[in-house]
């Protein structure tokens, strides 16, 4: 493990690293100082993304590694904005925003690392990830002659237009589920149909963000070691707005990083 420690008398570059911010009170400077792996819960806007911030700051200023970055991951295009702003303010903290560390959304990451090299190494197209997108072009497709059956009974369902609006792709054996209504049996001509509408997007190379933990599982079952190959990369991991992390990017994260690279997260 590469990571690098953060001693009381670092804390002093705060003063002209973040001007803005204040961090005299003990709970902050116990979190920046918190070296090992560790889960920081805050109420919401209480600066726990400024306070991340602030630590790569010091961070970047005593950071060795040539081929060895910082992770850090969020859920918003804003967290990630913000943390990118205030890290840009100094020479070393815009060095964390290029090679070899990540900044980023985590499915940004996952892209990036996993699921897009197998689906290259697949020769399968991708188009777009897009949730919305891939709902609109569902319900296109619906509209063709082949699909007449599966709209009469889709028509009978409580939530139908929920259903061919939502499949997605799970593990690595690239199972179809869906995440609003419930799909029909599978002896019926309604989930083959079902199925090829999903065949039909993903040739098409319209997919959705959880597809993507699929084709990653795929990815660490076909090249086990790419979580070696991963974690040395980054032995340090930070985690912004862990409370909108679902159950399956936690499980994923963990495989890669748990026990493996230093991990702090930061939540409500």
């Amino acid at each position: 493990m590469s990571a690098i420690s953060l001693l009381a008398e670092d804390l002093d570059e705060l003063a002209t690293l973040a001007k803005d911010l204040n961090f005299d009170d003990a709970e902050r400077r116990s979190a920046l100082l918190e070296n090992g792996s560790r889960d920081f819960n805050a109420v919401p806007g209480s600066g726990k993304t400024s306070l991340l911030a602030a630590k790569l700051l010091l961070l970047a200023k005593k950071w060795p590694h040539a081929r060895r970055g910082i992770c850090v991951l969020s859920h918003t295009n804003v967290a990630r904005d913000e943390i990118a702003q205030r890290l840009a303010v100094t020479t070393e903290g815009a060095q964390l925003l290029g090679y070899p560390h990540f900044i980023g959304t985590i499915h940004g990451f996952v892209n990036q690392y996993f699921a897009m090299p197998v689906l290259r190494s697949l020769g399968q197209k991708v188009d777009v990830i897009d949730d919305l997108v891939f709902a609109n072009k569902a319900q296109s497709l619906l509209r063709l002659g082949m699909f007449a059956g599966l709209r009469v009974y889709l028509e009978n369902q409580n939530n139908g237009e929920g259903i061919p609006s939502t499949l997605f792709y799970r593990t690595a054996e690239l199972d179809v589920q869906v995440e609003s209504g419930s799909l029909p049996g599978a002896h019926t001509a309604s989930y083959k149909s079902l199925m090829k509408l999903k065949a039909m997007l993903t040739e098409a190379g319209i997919f959705r963000y959880r597809d993507m933990f699929a084709y990653s599982d795929l990815a660490l079952k076909s090249c086990p070691h790419l979580v070696d190959v991963v974690h040395r990369r980054f032995p340090m991991v930070f985690i912004d707005e862990m409370q909108d992390t679902s159950w399956d990017q936690e499980s994923f994260l963990n495989r890669i990083f748990d026990g493996k690279s230093v991990m702090q997260r930061f939540g409500d």
